[in-house]
């Protein structure tokens, strides 16, 4: 499975406001003004980030302050605000090759509720295809320009994951706004382990676009009267899976178009992976004391989930999940899992967190 997310549309159009409470199934909302508000113009309803947040559409502007719309699923409060968007769904499209044709993976409406994302699971990613969506008007079919193509992000477990621990059955067709929210955990945790470990366990890549610049240390350390070059040096993240190009200058970091010259591992620099530590055996090669004087583009992490990360994961989501609204109500049903273990899952969490809180502080 991978989780493909999009951005919501940023909602910067119309606004207004709730004047009274609405009922589920309304179709009709009193409003502080319906100024800048037409029939037909999609939008939402509720603050992002709050369940109940949707999107509707304006069948008609019956006055000032009254907007008609498509049936309301929850009902929602005084002063709760109203946005025009000018789209109401994200396409997802997959590119075999950077630059590629367009295929369209799927057409999801925003959803809101979630926050600043939608998301898509796609069981047929591949982590060699590029993912571009652009938004979507339903109504007049008036689309955006597409986005940067973005590749699948590694999450450390899967919504089955947890499924299947709880013993409970979360699918999009089943009840799609708790498969989202165990979705949104996933990611969220997958972003928790990397702090507290200070490693990553998928890969990842500084690319020659965006690069890691180091300083150059210089100097020359005297010992026993022998002169001896500073020539060690550390890469930000580890441990490292390949380097694509490591190279020096000499020039300043101040200079618009350095020269750079790349040095050839196991010949000019070794490097130990597991520390991410660099050693530049070649003397013509030591960069001088200064900053910006070696850059180098990398691919870090592991290249597959360890097994103990995949279950820490899944407890973390657990515990998580426990804390929130639908979230506990998912564990309370569940049949195949006693809430009660709950209190057993963070000595075990702690237990994984620190071992590889441990590895990092000795490779350090």
């Amino acid at each position: 499975m991978a989780l493909l997310q999009a951005r919501n549309y940023y909602l910067i159009g119309n606004y207004t406001q709730i004047k009274t409470d609405v009922s589920a199934s309304g179709t009709s909302i009193d409003v502080d003004s319906t100024q800048g508000f037409t029939a037909n113009d999609w939008v939402v309803i509720g603050t992002p980030g709050e369940e109940g947040t949707e999107i509707k559409q304006v069948t008609a502007i019956t006055d000032g302050d009254t907007l008609a719309i498509t049936a309301l699923a929850y009902a929602h409060t005084a002063d709760a605000p109203i946005y025009v968007i000018p789209y109401n769904q994200i396409e997802f499209s997959r590119r075999s090759s950077s630059g590629g044709n367009s295929e369209v993976i799927t057409t999801k409406t925003m959803q809101y509720e979630e926050g600043d994302y939608t998301l898509h699971d796609y069981p047929n990613a591949s982590t060699s295809d590029y993912y571009v969506f652009r938004y979507r008007n339903s109504t007049t079919s008036n689309y955006s320009e597409y986005t940067s193509e973005f590749q699948i992000p590694t999450f450390y477990c899967t919504v089955d994951d947890v499924a299947d621990y709880l013993g409970e059955d979360i699918r999009t067709d089943t009840d799609p706004l708790v498969y989202d929210q165990v979705a949104k955990v996933i990611r969220n945790i997958t972003e928790q382990i990397d702090l507290e470990t200070n490693s990553s366990f998928k890969s990842n890549t500084i690319s020659t676009s965006t690069y890691e610049y180091i300083d150059g240390v210089g100097g020359v350390m005297t010992v026993e009267g022998v002169d001896l070059y500073r020539t060690q040096y550390w890469l930000d993240n580890k441990p490292v899976i390949s380097v694509e190009e490591l190279s020096v200058t000499s020039a300043s970091d101040t200079t618009n178009s350095p020269t750079w010259t790349e040095l050839t591992e196991d010949e000019d620099y070794y490097l130990d992976k597991k520390t991410g530590r660099f050693d530049i055996v070649t003397s013509t090669s030591f960069p001088p004391k200064g900053n910006k004087r070696i850059r180098v583009a990398y691919t870090y992490g592991r290249g597959t989930v360890p097994y103990d990360i995949r279950k820490l994961a899944v407890f973390m989501v657990i515990r998580d999940l426990a804390i929130s609204g639908a979230g506990a109500k998912l564990i309370e049903k569940g049949d195949a899992y006693d809430r009660s273990q709950l209190q057993v899952l963070n000595p075990q969490i702690e237990m994984i967190i620190n071992r590889y809180r441990q590895f990092s502080m000795n490779i350090t």
